[in-house]
Order: structure tokens, then C-alpha cells, then sequence
């Protein structure tokens, strides 16, 4: 009696794949900020190619985190920076910003089209959360994948 040959699966190899964790902080605003700069770029700035002139333009959050309850890093900066060249990205990116903690201080990078920030700073006042979607801290550093700017709670 011959036995039934079974099909083998390939085996996978390398490291095991972690499933992505996802994590959601929400910040509740009590000040906002704005900066705006002009300059020539310099010689150095290479990189930015695109034209002799620099201009950056910030709309900064401070407030306190609100969720994970029981979070031990209690004041938030959240740095919205104004990118002209944001939609001419070739690459898929891995985040749209970035968290990092600097003593107690959570603090967020998440760069935003140049066209959205006249928008943002003019509603600043009346804005009262921000919902942050991305990974869990590890080493005190995380990706953020999507923002939420509330003028409500939700």
C-alpha cells in the first residue's frame, strides 16, 4: 500500500514577521505658537535644489496628552512645518511624521502641505485636540501615520 503523498508548503524563511502595532495619542491644546522665515538659501543648501530663496513657516501645539490614560510623558509639542514640495514626493513614505521624547516632553514632526497653512493658523484658536495615529513608542521614538485636528471633542 503506497502512501498518499502530501504537498509540502514552502517554508518561509528569515526572521519572523511582527504584526504592526498601532497606537493613538490625543493631545488637548492649551497654546499655540507660529513662526515664519524668509532667507537666502546658502551655498550649502544643495539639497534643497529647487530655488534660491528658503522659507519655513511653523504652526506649533502645546498641550497635554490626554490618551494613553496614565501616560508618563504629560506635556506635548506638536510642530506642524510647512513643505512646499510635499506633493512631489517620488517615494512612498513610511510615516507623515515623526514623536520623540525630550525629558517629559512628548514632541511631534509632522511636516503638511504649504498651501494647508493658512488655513491651519487661521482656525489655530478654536482648535482644542489633536488625534495622533502611528506606532507605539519604543526608545522613546515613534512614526505618526495620520493627524487629526479637532475643534470638538470626539
Amino acid at each position: 500500500m503506497a502512501k498518499a503523498q502530501q504537498e509540502k508548503l514552502p517554508k518561509e524563511r528569515g526572521r519572523p514577521r511582527l504584526e504592526k502595532l498601532h497606537a493613538r495619542y490625543e493631545i488637548q491644546i492649551t497654546s499655540w505658537d507660529f513662526s515664519w522665515s524668509f532667507y537666502l538659501s546658502g551655498p550649502t543648501d544643495r539639497w534643497q535644489g529647487r530655488s534660491h530663496f528658503r522659507e519655513v513657516a511653523t504652526l506649533i501645539l502645546m498641550g497635554r496628552v490626554l490618551a494613553p490614560e496614565g501616560f508618563k510623558y504629560p506635556e506635548a509639542l506638536l510642530h506642524l512645518v510647512a513643505d512646499p514640495w510635499l506633493d512631489s514626493l517620488v517615494e512612498q513614505p513610511a510615516a507623515i511624521g515623526s514623536i520623540h521624547i525630550n525629558g517629559r516632553q512628548f514632541t511631534g514632526y509632522v511636516p503638511i502641505p504649504s498651501n494647508q497653512m493658512p488655513m491651519l493658523v487661521s482656525s489655530a484658536n478654536r482648535l482644542l485636540f489633536v488625534e495622533l495615529y502611528g506606532t507605539p513608542l519604543r526608545y522613546r521614538k515613534a512614526l505618526i501615520n495620520e493627524l487629526h485636528l479637532n475643534t470638538t471633542p470626539d
